[in-house]
């Protein structure tokens, strides 16, 4: 209830803070291989091989696949598979990426991020409040910068050659199984 309750407060953030400079889609949201200057969806949002020059705003999940985004700000689950984020991006809830680039800072409020063979560019900060933050990185992931966990400790699970280059803050590095081959399956 509590999760439920949140996801709906940053909804409503999200809906205040969205620039009215282009029209919002409310319900199912489906774009494929096409190019826009921005994209508001109040549901379920799918980008597949959709390049957005500027900024993403989904309240609901997201599914990003061979996406090509500007900014990225999602209340909900986000999931990018071969995408490509310039800008910063925030989450509100968990994020599983695999195969992705984030150039900027990457914000996730939640106690749970997966990231596959992807490479973050930017910070990351994960904040949770009400348990242990639990980062995954597995299949040679790169974050070339520092990783700072708000509110509740967190862990770094690093596996199969992924490393952080930066610095952790608030939370400690578990590399013990780093040298294991690729798994992509999941990480609960």
């Amino acid at each position: 209830m509590k999760n439920q309750i949140a996801l709906a407060i940053s909804a409503s953030a999200l809906l205040l803070t969205t620039p009215i400079s282009h029209a919002a889609d409310f319900g199912v949201c489906n774009y494929g291989q096409e190019t826009l200057s921005s994209v508001t969806c109040f549901g379920p949002a799918t980008l597949n091989g959709t390049t957005v020059t500027g900024n993403v705003f989904v309240a609901g999940p997201l599914t990003a696949t061979h996406a090509k985004l500007g900014s990225l700000h999602v209340a909900g689950i986000a999931t990018l598979q071969n995408s490509h984020v310039k800008g910063t991006t925030e989450v509100e809830g968990p994020l599983n990426s695999t195969q992705s680039q984030f150039d900027d800072t990457l914000f996730v409020a939640s106690n749970k991020m997966v990231l596959t063979a992807s490479k973050i560019n930017g910070a990351v900060t994960m904040k949770s409040t009400s348990e242990t933050a639990n980062l995954y990185l597995t299949c040679e992931t790169v974050i070339n910068n520092s990783v700072t966990f708000e509110g509740m400790p967190g862990i770094i699970k690093a596996q199969s050659g992924s490393r952080v280059t930066g610095d952790i803050v608030n939370g400690q590095l578990d590399d013990s199984q780093n040298k294991t081959k690729c798994n992509t399956g999941d990480h609960s």
